[in-house]
């Protein structure tokens, strides 16, 4: 299951109570004790300590990577606007890693952002030097999470995930739409996986060679917070609602979530408070995060009297070309157990005890009336509760997915507007380094710097910067740029910009929001692009730093769906001086310079 992180107990113990545990608190005292915890937060700084390492982890099949000794990792329960300090110590003994705090803008502090040869150096396994801090404030409230940046790390078990709070705001924003919720709590956090029984690494060397004909690896199961299908169960009391969250944290597959007999009121998607709304089931792509909540007053009265209910998370049967829909448990088999991957995975919501099993027969859950399920898979419909609406464009950037067969090596391999990515070996002979650190300490690490590229569009009357899978693009400072993805793929493809938030104008599945919402637009992190179809956002270049856009499929990271994107160069060659970008712990430096870090190379960078 998932675990707490012992050193942020304070925050979760004044919110966040089991059902069995809860004192009763009279309304004013729970506000005064939220009043008083936030005073005690403000201007302090939380740490905490994770370790990765490769290990067995019971219930799996062969080694994983682990944080603090569990896949998933510990829960990071963090306050928005207070600093937090993590020590990652690398004890896996035969390689590198780096941790991406996924959904975490990283404002003034980019080079905490995780990703190697372009925010950092490796965090090598050698003694003495197998240790880094990230130090950073997150700025918005929500669900988030965290997962290796190296070498298949994050596929092989390195998640975790991260819930920001913002205790009083956050309760009276929900309060004026009438909503409020008893519990949030670590037992309704669901971090949703697939699962290879073989080393990713392996799989990615099959998957990266001609006879693969970029099919992608199949997993052998879906796991929920670490266990299999029909494996998790969590208690839940009937008079109370729940927040639940949760994560795609996926390599490859998407998945449509539903829980039996009940509508779920999303509340909260990527980090961005909605306007609460029911639906039936939604989607989540791959990195993609929902909070919703389950009032069981509400439960289909069919099902009033089952002592407990199925809470599902079904796979997509167009990902999985040789899936036979007519007999899906004989159908597609794993890539190592050679057993039918079935394309849903089950858990139980137990109204009594953990024993407890619905009982309604599991192939028959009741039909919803009056609940209709989304427009689109990137819920545009969704009305985000802050003021903020999309700027006119001052900038463009286009970004275009082709897969092909590379002519040299006969491997399927994707390309970023004609270019596959390939990390590039920040080696000098000052040591290793990071395109960001070049910038930031010219003095101590050398590399060419990118080259602003730019041309003007005369039918959209807009400059617009050239970059590619091999040159990174350059972004001015303070910019409102509008990037259209086209899929030329026939797979659909979750697309995660670092440092920032995006403003979704419409996709090809849902054109008309782009006039229906406007300029009121959801905001995201990662937009799941069509397959053969396209997406359009707006982003502020408001955030200086070095940072990737790519697919969030890990396999099509490897296989170059990736590119480099330099918002405002000039702001980062004078940032430490003048106070834009906080001063950098001396961990990073002493990973640049640590022995045989140069030998792990940048090829190792897939997600």
């Amino acid at each position: 299951g998932i675990q707490r992180i012992s050193s942020l107990k304070f925050q979760h113990s004044l919110y966040h109570h089991h059902p069995k545990k809860k004192k009763q608190m009279d309304g004013f005292v729970l506000v005064l004790t939220l009043f008083t915890a936030a005073l005690l937060w403000k201007g302090k700084t939380s740490e905490t300590t994770l370790i990765v390492r490769r290990q067995f982890v019971k219930g799996l099949q062969g080694l994983r990577v682990t944080v603090n000794g569990s896949s998933p990792g510990p829960v990071l329960r963090l306050q928005k606007d207070v600093t937090v300090s993590i020590l990652v110590v690398n004890e896996i003994f035969d390689d590198a890693t780096a941790i991406h705090w996924h959904g975490m803008t990283q404002f003034k502090t980019p080079y905490n952002d995780g990703s190697i040869g372009n925010a950092q150096c490796p965090i090598t396994n050698v003694v003495g030097s197998n240790n880094m801090v990230y130090k950073f404030t997150p700025q918005s409230a929500g669900t988030f999470w965290y997962h290796g940046h190296y070498n298949e790390q994050y596929p092989d078990g390195l998640v975790g995930a991260i819930i920001v709070n913002d205790f009083l705001n956050e309760k009276k924003i929900y309060q004026t739409f009438g909503v409020t919720y008893d519990y949030d709590i670590d037992d309704f956090f669901f971090l949703a996986a697939d699962y290879y029984a073989s080393p990713a690494s392996k799989l990615l060397h099959q998957y990266l060679s001609p006879e693969s004909g970029g099919d992608e690896p199949m997993p052998d199961a879906f796991i929920v917070n670490g266990k299999l299908s029909d494996d998790l169960s969590v208690i839940a009391d009937k008079s109370k609602i729940y927040r639940v969250r949760v994560v795609n944290v996926a390599a490859f597959s998407m998945f449509k979530i539903t829980v039996d007999g009940m509508p779920l009121k999303i509340i909260e998607i990527d980090g961005q408070m909605v306007v609460p709304f029911s639906v039936s089931s939604f989607v989540v792509n791959v990195a993609q995060r929902v909070s919703f909540l389950l009032d069981f007053s509400l439960l289909n009265t069919t099902l009033s009297q089952s002592p407990a209910i199925w809470i599902r998370f079904t796979g997509m049967p167009e990902m999985y070309p040789d899936y036979d829909s007519t007999a899906p448990d004989l159908g597609l088999r794993g890539t190592v157990l050679k057993e039918p991957l079935k394309l849903q995975w089950k858990g139980v919501i137990s109204f009594q005890n953990s024993s407890s099993l619905p009982d309604y027969p599991c192939n028959k859950p009741p039909t919803l009336t009056g609940i209709a399920a989304p427009l689109d898979n990137n819920l545009l419909q969704a009305r985000p509760i802050d003021s903020e609406v999309a700027p006119k464009p001052t900038f463009a950037m286009d970004y275009l997915v082709e897969f092909e067969e590379d002519e040299v090596s006969g491997v399927n391999r994707a390309f970023v507007n004609g270019q596959s990515f390939r990390p590039s070996r920040a080696n000098s002979a000052k040591g290793n380094s990071s395109l960001l650190l070049s910038y930031l300490l010219p003095d101590l690490f050398s590399q060419p710097h990118a080259i602003a590229r730019y041309r003007y569009d005369p039918t959209r009357q807009l400059n617009y910067s050239l970059g590619d899978g091999l040159s990174p693009f350059v972004i001015p400072f303070n910019q409102s740029v509008v990037v259209v993805f086209n899929n030329t793929d026939n797979g659909e493809h979750p697309l995660h910009f670092h440092g920032r938030s995006f403003w979704i104008l419409a996709t090809s599945d849902f054109p008309a929001a782009e006039t229906l919402y406007k300029p009121h637009y959801l905001k995201r992190d990662v937009v799941s692009v069509p397959a053969n179809g396209w997406a359009k956002v707006i982003f502020i270049s408001d955030n200086p730093g070095v940072w990737l856009l790519h697919c969030h499929i890990d396999w099509h990271v490897a296989a170059g769906m990736s590119t480099t994107v330099v918002v405002a160069p000039e702001r980062l060659t004078t940032g430490l001086r003048d106070g834009s970008i906080l001063p950098i712990h001396p961990s990073h430096l002493a990973a640049c310079k640590a022995p045989h870090a140069i030998d792990y190379g940048f090829g190792g960078i897939r997600n």
